[in-house]
């Protein structure tokens, strides 16, 4: 199992995949002229459903070994 999440843009809502790590948006991005804050934040956005199966799975695993 693996951590799954998505990035999503705090300025026009797109939605990435987690493929490659990135940072802004890159539609905001090539709009940006050296404002400070950039335009195009990505917030991560995480499966929490997914989340929880994996850490369920892996405290099963430890407690087994202990």
């Amino acid at each position: 199992m693996t951590l799954k999440f998505k990035y999503l843009c705090t300025d026009c809502g797109s939605e990435y995949s987690n493929s490659e790590i990135m940072y802004l948006c890159p539609a905001c991005n090539a709009l940006n002229a050296g404002e400070i804050p950039p335009k195009g934040v990505l917030k991560t956005i995480y499966d929490y459903d997914n989340l929880k199966i994996l850490i369920s799975v892996l405290l099963r695993k430890v407690v087994l070994y202990l």
